[in-house]
């Protein structure tokens, strides 16, 4: 009896790093995400609810406060659950705010901006949609205003960069750095833990969007192969940086900058209003260019940009092995001895 209840212990929990193990960690953070994200869900709602009765531009403005503190929320209360359950520092899972990481924001940011100009471009070039006008503003999915352009641009701003790093910090901060150390205990090739993760994190974030209006198996894999690519800088850099710049600039200047469609979202909003037509298995349909064969075009422009840039850092393109195996707050560092291999404990 005492030999299985060491056992069951012992599949649950590693002595040496004084946590739960990879598998039980993704199972428990995600369970705890989920119960974070209805809540401030609902938390979000009822606070609209209550600008309700405002002005139209004091509503507008309301919305974005709402949202930028949903948002805030959610990304702080995500880091402290990976903070608890992974028994991590935040510098660990790629955050922080050095000159480094705030320059690699920036050339994310640069790379996602490319991306979502070259898939706009392609398609102009090809035929499959018209520049329709300038500073266009409209209600789109969400009244907010259509009188107010900055208005708009602040919202959707907001929800771009906040959505971007939550993403980031939970499919890379949380679920690539745990299948890496799950792996690493069963293999003393940093490289191909990483790899495991990397690919684990991009589907999971893919499959995210499954169920959504208008997703398709086409859309799904453009969303893995963008996950793909974000994986890869966090595997070579050990920072966020680089992806949620990244993440951020594509979705804000397909849906800010050219007003096209994001995940099925109008923002009512463009810079340069583009209107796409043609087949949606090109440019997405009403769910968006991120969806359609059009992603392509952008996918390779970022994988070579990116690709350029890390290369040209003097370090090369090689994994960062603290992905896999990160310092802890309590225990000790896992190795493949001590892990969450056959032979931990």
């Amino acid at each position: 009896m005492r030999r299985a209840a060491a056992a069951v212990r012992s599949a649950l929990w590693s002595g040496p790093e004084k946590r739960l193990r990879a598998l039980w960690r993704l199972a428990v953070g995600g369970a705890a995400v989920v119960v974070l994200g209805e809540g401030v869900g609902f938390a979000a709602v009822a606070a609209g609810r209550l600008g309700a009765g405002l002005p139209a531009l004091l509503h507008a403005c309301w919305a974005v406060v709402v949202a930028a503190l949903a948002l805030a929320a959610a990304v702080g209360g995500t880091c402290v659950i990976v903070w608890v359950v992974d028994g991590r520092h935040l510098a660990d899972i790629g955050l922080g705010w050095t000159a480094t990481w705030r320059r690699e924001a920036a050339v994310g940011a640069a790379v996602g901006v490319t991306m979502a100009a070259t898939v706009v471009a392609v398609a102009l070039g090809l035929g499959l949609g018209t520049v329709t006008g300038t500073l266009t503003n409209r209600t789109g999915t969400f009244a907010l205003t259509d009188e107010h352009v900055l208005v708009n641009v602040a919202f959707w701003l907001v929800v771009f960069v906040g959505v971007g790093l939550a993403e980031e910090v939970l499919f890379r901060g949380f679920v690539l750095v745990n299948v890496a150390e799950g792996i690493r205990g069963r293999t003393p090739d940093a490289t191909v833990a990483t790899g495991v993760g990397a690919v684990a994190s991009a589907v999971a974030g893919g499959l995210v969007s499954v169920g959504s209006p208008g997703t398709t198996a086409l859309g799904l894999a453009a969303l893995i192969g963008l996950g793909l690519v974000l994986a890869a800088t966090v595997a070579v850099t050990g920072r966020l940086a680089l992806a949620v710049g990244l993440h951020a600039a594509w979705y804000a200047t397909l849906g800010v900058g050219f007003g096209v469609p994001v995940g099925g979202l109008d923002t009512g909003v463009a810079l340069v209003d583009v209107d796409l037509s043609g087949p949606a298995v090109l440019t997405g349909g009403a769910v968006g260019p991120a969806h359609g064969l059009l992603a392509a075009a952008g996918l390779v422009v970022g994988v070579a940009g990116l690709a350029w840039w890390l290369s040209a850092r003097g370090d090369g393109l090689v994994v960062d092995e603290s992905v896999a195996t990160p310092d802890l707050r309590r225990g000790d560092r896992p190795t493949v001895a001590d892990g969450d291999g056959p032979t931990a404990d």
